[in-house]
């Protein structure tokens, strides 16, 4: 079953956060709730939704709505980072780790 957003969604998937030490060790229980909370805010775009990032605007020739859409450098492969209860969480399996959000919900990307 694939999911497609609709909309102004994106489908994004939440990234686990591990912290290493200096030495590449992954450290373990007493930074487990900091990286639980962080793996909700951070996540990797896997679709976007038609109307995502849309700026609706009156067309002036015939009264009509209409969208521009202008992804703001955010594309499918990106890390984003959100509001950690900003969308849904998507209750099948297959998607046990991804949520529905709102394209206004992203407030930054992260970069290399």
């Amino acid at each position: 079953m694939n999911l497609i957003p609709k909309g102004d969604h994106i489908l994004v998937k939440l990234v686990e956060v591990e912290e290493k030490s200096a030495g590449g060790i992954i450290m373990g229980t007493p930074n487990e709730l900091n990286r639980e909370q962080a793996g909700q805010f951070i996540a990797k775009v896997e679709e976007i939704g038609p109307f995502a990032f849309s700026e609706w605007e009156w067309d002036d020739l015939d009264d009509t709505l209409q969208a521009r859409c202008n992804n703001y450098g955010v594309n499918v492969g990106d890390t984003v980072v959100f509001h950690r209860y900003d969308g849904l969480q998507i209750a099948l399996d297959e998607y046990k780790n991804h949520r529905l959000i709102p394209s206004n919900c992203i407030i930054g990307k992260l970069e290399k």
